[in-house]
């Protein structure tokens, strides 16, 4: 049962309760006045005076209970607000913003959420990082076959082919010169 609601019951049944022994002290009085033979305006009076103090005690009972149930439920929620922001910063892809350790430390099913997230948003930036590594590694062997296939284009074309027979030609001219001009 969630905490809250365990909460919310306990203090729903001390207000039960009280409002019996308030209830069962009215009755009491009642029955003492009638025992004593008081007169009836003092009887009446009595009775009034103690249902008056009866509606006091179960007015503040239920103002203390609405109060602590605020209280609980304002606590819940701003955890809740964390949470949800946390998730909003995930969705936009700040993993380390997301710190839920203080909510994660309990011990009831909002911890247990807590954690849980914690557990994914890790596992979510670990897959991404090695996502990231696999787009990089992907890239470069793109760029590499890219700049082979490139360089094929230009070797196997037959501009390429004539550059390096001319090449050769001057390469030969040039070793013919060398060997035709005297030495000093």
């Amino acid at each position: 049962m969630p905490l809250v609601l365990r909460i919310f019951l306990t203090v729903s049944l001390i207000l039960v309760v009280l409002a019996s022994i308030a209830t069962g002290i009215l009755v009491w009085v009642g029955r003492q006045a009638v025992l004593e033979s008081l007169p009836a305006n003092r009887t009446q009076f009595w009775i009034e005076r103690q249902t008056w103090f009866i509606l006091l005690v179960v007015g503040a009972l239920v103002i203390a209970q609405v109060t602590i149930s605020s209280l609980i439920i304002r606590h819940f929620a701003r955890m809740i607000w964390i949470v949800t922001n946390a998730a909003r910063s995930v969705e936009a892809g700040n993993y380390d913003a997301v710190d839920l350790a203080a909510i994660a430390g309990r011990k009831d099913d909002l911890g247990a959420l807590a954690r849980v997230f914690q557990s994914m948003v890790e596992q979510v930036r670990d897959r991404e990082q090695h996502l990231k590594q696999q787009v990089q590694a992907l890239r470069i062997e793109i760029d590499e076959v890219k700049k082979a296939r490139e360089v094929s284009e230009i070797t196997e074309s037959e501009s390429f082919h004539n550059l390096q027979r001319r090449a050769a030609e001057f390469r030969a001219r040039a070793q013919a010169r060398n060997l035709a001009s005297p030495r000093d």
